[in-house]
């Protein structure tokens, strides 16, 4: 229990996943973002449902820290890695990946996590 015979509910994921997202241009320093338990409460309040969908994926993203366009944030929603789009980039002049791939359409909480550590 605690104060008020409330309980404080812990995070089920673990809570070593890095969530720094890169310095915005000026700042030096990384933008250290909310703790597991601060992003699994804007998760909650972003699903309709026990998942959230493209543009709620892209808002919970923001809400980590990574203030970046819509493209750049689908990019890391279907998987791809800040390396591997700039490979894409120096190779091609573009930052999308090809045409015609099956991307995702949903996110559960413990995919989302999965990309902020993959970066």
């Amino acid at each position: 229990s605690g104060r008020g015979g409330k309980k404080r509910i812990e995070p089920w994921i673990a809570k070593d996943v890095p969530l720094y997202a890169p310095a915005a241009e000026g700042i030096e320093a990384p933008w250290e973002t909310k703790d597991v338990y601060s992003l699994t409460m804007a998760f909650d309040m972003l699903k309709t449902g026990d998942t959230l969908n493209r543009h709620q994926a892209r808002d919970w993203l923001r809400c980590a820290g990574w203030f970046l366009d819509d493209d750049e944030l689908d990019e890391m929603l279907d998987g791809r890695t800040a390396a591997q789009r700039q490979q894409q980039q120096a190779q091609t002049g573009t930052r999308r990946g090809g045409m015609g791939e099956k991307k995702p359409t949903k996110w559960a909480l413990y995919q989302l996590l999965h990309i902020l550590e993959a970066q």
